[in-house]
């Protein structure tokens, strides 16, 4: 099997079976990082096509300077800093950072990711209630599979930040959850209880949501 810079390569040389092949990897995971992010869940996929087309036009913004992974989330999170802009825009509010504010306040959608599970949906939703940059780094991390590393040269920030991020993140859903308790067992107890709902979501992003 060929690598993704290999494809990539392949690509940028004209062979349409290497750009099929590059999207067919990653239409998935690149889909599952908007499902529970957008601020109108419905724009998801124009925002997957848009990632995309990108990639697939614009072949000189890949510098190689990280692996294509990191490169494609990366082009995948800015296109999704730019959609959050537009609804931004359209507030009568000011609003300073876009990263300080949670995906439910951007509109009145809810995610079209669903789950059975009363938990899972329970962290699903409130992903959505936390800080859209720690949103993000836990979702990159739990459910495209990122490492800390990746996620930094992803979206451009230190590692130890991407790193400091994820637990923090981790303590904002424990308030919104409801999970925290009086003694450090409980804690863990409660952070291994997200930990494995969001592994748990994994599974949910190998099939197309409605």
């Amino acid at each position: 099997m060929k690598t993704d810079e290999e494809l990539f390569d392949a690509m940028v040389s004209g062979d349409k079976r290497a750009a099929t092949a590059l999207y067919d990897r990653y239409f998935l995971p690149v889909r599952g990082y908007f499902v529970n992010k957008a601020a109108d869940p419905s724009a998801g996929d124009d925002l997957l096509q848009e990632t995309f087309m990108i990639v697939m036009l614009k072949p000189e913004n890949f510098k190689k300077e990280s692996s294509f992974r990191s490169y494609l989330f990366g082009v995948a999170h800015n296109v999704l800093r730019s959609h959050y802009r537009k609804h931004v825009r359209k507030r009568s509010d000011k609003i300073e950072d876009i990263d300080d504010i949670p995906v439910a306040d951007l509109g009145p959608g809810v995610s079209t990711l669903m789950s059975h599970r009363v938990e899972t949906q329970r962290l699903i939703q409130a992903l959505r209630r936390i800080d859209t940059k720690y949103q993000s780094v836990f979702e990159m991390y739990y459910w495209q599979d990122l490492s800390a590393r990746e996620i930094s040269l992803a979206i451009q920030i230190p590692e130890g930040t991407a790193r400091s991020r994820l637990r923090l993140a981790k303590k904002a859903l424990l308030g919104e959850l409801q999970l925290q308790g009086g003694s450090f067992a409980q804690l863990l107890a409660g952070f291994r209880s997200i930990t494995a709902w969001a592994r748990e979501v994994r599974t949910l992003l190998v099939e197309p949501q409605a």
